[in-house]
């Protein structure tokens, strides 16, 4: 049989849609996972993403001397987004699964890993994936910047009064 140009096309036009099936099932099965126990609004494997996110942005031995989970940034998101519309709360949470499937299986990578993986994210060629990880990272910032823990050390940075 010969190839032609059309059912190449048609090939993939049927891989196009076959995605698009296969992200869109992936997007609301997300979309209405149930908050678990202790949070409010995130899923147990989301806050553990978030968790696994702040460790790699605040890892511990830094200066402060206080992980980014230490910290439990993952309760402070969680905190966050009970004061989002449900909409956008469920946008974030989204893109949390985004992060976790981009990075294949981010969670449960060793350390030195998910710091390379969000380097890699935070200089990504597209645009969006960039935006993603620098929407969380400065959610996740705020948060750890005014844990009670290291709001003194980052206060002495500072002469506006910050952390007073």
């Amino acid at each position: 049989m010969r190839i032609t140009r059309r059912h190449v096309l048609a090939a993939g036009a049927a891989v196009a849609a076959a995605s698009a099936v296969g992200v869109g099932g992936l997007g609301l099965r997300w979309w209405d996972q149930p908050p678990e126990a202790p949070y409010a609004r995130l899923s147990a494997e989301e806050g553990l993403v978030v968790s696994a996110l702040a460790e790699a942005l605040y890892p511990p031995g830094g200066e402060p001397a206080l992980s980014g989970a230490e910290a439990q940034l993952d309760r402070f998101i969680d905190e966050v987004l009970t004061h989002m519309p449900e909409f956008q709360a469920k946008g974030i949470r989204l893109l949390v699964h985004a992060l976790e499937a981009l990075g294949g299986g981010f969670s449960e990578k060793p350390l030195a890993a998910r710091r390379a993986l969000v380097h890699e994210w935070m200089v990504h060629p597209i645009a969006e994936v960039r935006s993603v990880i620098q929407s969380l990272v400065l959610l996740l910032g705020m948060g750890y910047t005014i844990h009670p823990e290291a709001v003194d050390f980052f206060s002495a940075m500072t002469r506006c009064g910050y952390g007073v």
